[in-house]
């Protein structure tokens, strides 16, 4: 499906396409406002950025950081809890965003997807459906309680599907049709039980997702799962973890590491219709240092920078925000 004339629905890649977006926050991405030195600044303007934001009051994280009573913290003014900064409507206010597509990642951690669930959180969902309504002109992928599986998130299963049913009922129930839900393990190969866990209900899931870090070669139950439900596919975050990018010989990284990636996505493109590279110097955040994470900014490497442009220039990517397109 194209993007409607209507603007109010969501926008699905043709069969023969791949959304790119770029993230992690607002310094990675670049582009706007007082964030000139990032991805957009360097490479150019992709499909989509990818967000973060979070359900949850008053709570502090491992480093420090508390969050927002009474607002979705990243959502409407500019928030750090660890990692970069984030502000989703410094993006959408911004000249040259107009048409961008928005993948927003949505953390319940903190035994807060039980609070989701039981209506606790009522007046965030309806900030974030106000949002999303305010900018209709938009898409939004909506990842609920991101990386459902991962163990820094404690997500009780129960729960999980409660809030992510809560979410989408009230944005149905405000009519709001410009997004689409992502349910995103935090690796391909998780297990078609811990799948089956926390499905929310086929008539909830509109896109699969996955995180991918390290090349792999365990069997993708993600694209048989995508394969067997009819949906699509989103690599909903990208980075070569390990990697310092000004450290290497651009050249190299490459045959290590990203065209073992898009032989992994052009394998499977019947089913991956969006990818999202994490663009960060994941070192110079508390969240990150230290653990190995390393500097993912593509714009650090110009052989890196060079090869990744000819890779977009494909027509199977599609790199520039979907204006109107057949």
């Amino acid at each position: 499906m194209s993007l409607s004339s209507a603007l109010a629905n969501a926008y699905t890649p043709n069969t023969d396409e791949i959304l790119i977006f770029v993230g992690q926050d607002n310094k990675s991405v670049g582009g706007h406002g007082v964030w000139r030195d990032g991805y957009i600044d360097h490479v150019g303007m992709p499909a989509g950025i990818t967000h973060y934001v979070y359900f949850s009051e008053g709570k502090t994280n491992d480093f420090g950081y508390s969050f927002d009573i009474g607002s979705v913290d990243g959502l409407n003014r500019q928030t750090r809890w660890g990692a970069g900064p984030m502000c989703l409507r410094c993006y959408l206010e911004a000249p040259g965003f107009e048409n961008t597509l928005v993948h927003l990642s949505i953390s319940m951690e903190l035994d807060e997807e039980g609070r989701v669930a039981n209506g606790d959180y009522d007046h965030l969902i309806k900030e974030l459906a106000d949002f999303i309504q305010e900018y209709r002109q938009h898409t939004f992928y909506l990842r609920i309680g991101y990386e459902f599986d991962g163990s820094w998130n404690h997500y009780e299963p129960e729960a999980f599907k409660g809030a992510w049913r809560r979410i989408v009922d009230h944005l149905r129930r405000e009519d709001i049709s410009n997004f689409a839900t992502v349910l995103g393990a935090s690796r391909f190969y998780l297990e078609r039980s811990v799948w089956d866990a926390y499905w929310p209900g086929d008539e909830y899931v509109d896109w699969l997702g996955y995180s991918y870090w390290h090349n792999e070669t365990r069997s993708p139950v993600v694209f048989e799962l995508a394969r067997e439900k009819n949906l699509p596919v989103f690599a909903a975050e990208v980075t070569p973890r390990g990697f310092w990018m000004d450290m290497v010989d651009g050249n190299l990284i490459w045959v290590d590491w990203f065209s073992l990636f898009f032989d992994h996505i052009e394998a499977n493109k019947d089913v991956v219709k969006a990818i999202s590279f994490i663009n960060a110097d994941w070192d110079a955040d508390p969240m990150w240092k230290g653990r190995g994470w390393g500097d993912s900014r593509i714009q650090r490497n110009v052989q890196l920078k060079n090869r990744w442009l000819e890779k977009m220039a494909e027509p199977i990517y599609i790199h520039t925000p979907p204006n109107g397109k057949d």
